[in-house]
């Protein structure tokens, strides 16, 4: 450096002030620039990272749309399924409702024959009585009818008819 009685610092000082304010322009622009590139720094990596962003939003999308694509046609096929259970079971419980009033009715049908069937076997159970009665009846003429029977024949028996 040089002392401040040199005369060349004067000299230096003197260059100095006539180029300090294109200096200061220089330094302004350099400073203007470095601070444009920084900001250009910046923005392209707030460009990069949106780029990224939006390469990462497109995925989601995409895969959010085929997953929808996916969903759709699964809901489609279970909801034709569930139409098709669903015309199943209202012809399930169509055929229940008949089957069940054949149901009803062949319960009246067996209620109704068991009371005949109750019926007739006491009508049964009178006619055996009936028959056993009659049997015995039967039996007791029989017995009667073969006593009278010898009795006759020994009349007639005793008796001479003449002969001819």
């Amino acid at each position: 450096m040089f002392s401040w009685t040199d005369p060349r610092r004067c000299r230096t000082q003197g260059i100095a002030a006539y180029y300090a304010p294109a200096a200061a322009e220089i330094y302004r622009a350099e400073s203007a620039v470095s601070a444009s590139e920084r900001q250009l720094q910046a923005a392209m990596e707030r460009a990069r990272v949106d780029e990224e962003a939006l390469e990462k939003a497109r995925g989601r999308w995409w895969r959010s749309k085929t997953s929808r694509e996916k969903s759709a046609s699964a809901y489609g096929e279970v909801s034709a399924r569930r139409t098709d259970a669903k015309a199943a079971l209202e012809k399930a419980r169509t055929l229940f409702a008949e089957v069940d009033r054949e149901c009803e009715k062949a319960r009246a049908e067996l209620d109704e024959s068991e009371r005949e069937t109750a019926a007739a076997k006491e009508a049964l159970a009178f006619a055996e009585q009936a028959a056993s009665a009659h049997a015995d009846i039967i039996r007791a003429a029989k017995v009667e009818v073969d006593r009278l029977t010898k009795q006759a024949e020994k009349a007639m028996s005793s008796l001479k008819f003449p002969q001819l």
